[in-house]
């Protein structure tokens, strides 16, 4: 069973979508996340990218941020997720894309909205080709207009990714950590552009 793991809504177990389309964030990598960002999750905003089953989202939303958005393209999981959100009764705290993550960016620019922390968690193999619309995502998120100030961006790739993922120079690594098969990497904004 795929359960939350901090937070009020600790232990409550979440849908997946069935099938090999989406891939769970594991407990280590969110435990790991969320004790990198314990001083100051509570009150910010998340991006969920390539949400899957809202796990990122709503972990952090269990652990006190104000508001989450998630993106998902998939309709099975959207599926999934939507029922996650219903169960939890945080409908008010939540809005649900079904679309494109560049698609979701796009408008969510337009919109004028800002994030403190934004999670992108793509089928692995998308970082293996760089005109991948994970890394059109990131070149995207790079310019800043999504961030609020001090916003983090994370993402999840494969610790045996065939190929090194290339990052926008306007973005700052501030850790990697190496959780089992999954490589979780930490950015900001680069200060010096």
């Amino acid at each position: 069973m795929f359960r939350l793991i901090g937070g009020e809504f600790k232990n409550r177990p979440l849908k997946t979508p069935v099938g090999s389309s989406t891939r769970p964030t594991a407990a280590l990598v969110r435990k790991a996340l969320f004790d990198s960002c314990q001083g100051w999750i509570v009150d910010s905003h998340i991006l969920d990218l390539f949400a899957g089953s809202g796990a990122i989202g709503l972990e952090a939303l269990s652990r006190g941020a104000a508001h989450a958005i998630f993106v998902e393209a998939d309709r099975k999981a959207a599926v999934a997720l939507r029922d996650n959100i219903q169960t939890l009764k945080v409908e008010s705290l939540t809005e649900l894309f079904l679309c494109r993550a560049i698609q979701a960016i796009e408008l969510l620019e337009k919109r004028g909205e800002r994030f403190d922390l934004v999670y992108i968690d793509p089928p692995y193999s998308q970082w293996d080709d760089p005109s991948s619309e994970a890394y059109q995502a990131l070149e995207r998120l790079s310019s800043g207009e999504l961030l609020a100030e001090g916003a983090r961006i994370f993402l999840e790739s494969a610790s045996r990714q065939k190929k090194t993922p290339r990052f926008p120079a306007t973005l700052q690594l501030v850790r990697e950590r190496k959780l089992g098969s999954t490589l979780l990497s930490e950015f900001r904004l680069n200060q010096a552009d």
